[in-house]
């Protein structure tokens, strides 16, 4: 399956991740934590953008049909379920507008 990785690590001070367009979880990480978002989609490479607001990370995920994890260490923390993927859109592909 086609995944996007972002490896993510805290130097000197904790901050906060959130998944978009998901928004929940929150996931915090600490310093010396090695955590890691894996978007994956069923047919494409996911396409993800990252942000900092206020000392928050925003990563947010685009392709409809995606769905991500949040690992922590070798750990598996939160794997959101296919049910909740981004829905496919009807309608022209923005390349067709």
């Amino acid at each position: 399956m086609p995944r996007t990785t972002i490896h993510l690590e805290a130097y000197d001070a904790a901050f906060s991740v959130t998944v978009e367009p998901w928004a929940a979880p929150v996931f915090d990480v600490q310093p010396k934590e090695r955590c890691e978002i894996v978007v994956e989609h069923p047919t494409v490479t996911p396409t993800v953008t990252c942000g900092l607001v206020n000392g928050e990370m925003y990563v947010t995920v685009y392709e409809s049909g995606s769905t991500f994890k949040f690992v922590r260490g070798a750990v598996v923390e939160f794997e959101m379920p296919d049910h909740l993927a981004i829905p496919y859109l009807s309608g022209p592909a923005a390349s067709e507008a």
